[in-house]
């Protein structure tokens, strides 16, 4: 399973990109792995697992609250498995631990910010959605880390 988390900062110009830029895309992964459903901004992702998660929309709305009041703006939510029978047992998991899934799931959140501080302390001294720089590096993640150019500013 891979989980890749992305922080960037607002607005910077007329080029600036939005998370559903950055976002993984198919594209981005190995042949076979499909796009699930519920994957779009984080209110599509929140709507689709409302009904058949709540235990899932109440964590990740109070997670996307805590990250709103400071300082996220918008989300990107992307789900990958390598058939859609994979992407219904996602959706329909519950709080069960996907780390522990037989088959390829990629998860991969983008999170904007409306500034390089918020973004940058979100990052390294905040955890959102659970995750922050040293739970990432701390479990091998190969995550973004300081100093590698995203195209997104620091």
């Amino acid at each position: 399973m891979v989980v890749v988390l992305i922080v960037a900062c607002g607005p910077g110009g007329s080029t600036a990109l939005g998370p559903a830029d950055v976002a993984v895309k198919s594209s981005d992964l190995p042949k076979g792995l499909v796009k699930c459903d519920g994957s779009g901004d984080m209110d599509a992702f929140l709507n689709a697992v409302k009904s058949k998660d709540p235990s899932t929309y109440t964590s990740t709305s109070k997670e996307w609250n805590d990250a709103k009041t400071h300082g996220a703006t918008k989300a990107e939510v992307a789900f990958f498995a390598d058939t859609q029978d994979h992407c219904s047992s996602i959706q329909n998991s519950g709080n069960s631990d996907l780390s522990l899934a037989t088959y390829p799931v990629v998860i991969n959140f983008v999170i904007q910010f409306k500034d390089e501080d918020s973004a940058a302390k979100g990052y390294t001294t905040e955890s959102i959605f659970g995750f922050s720089e040293s739970t990432i590096s701390g479990s091998g993640g190969a995550g973004v880390t300081k100093s590698t150019d995203t195209g997104l500013g620091k």
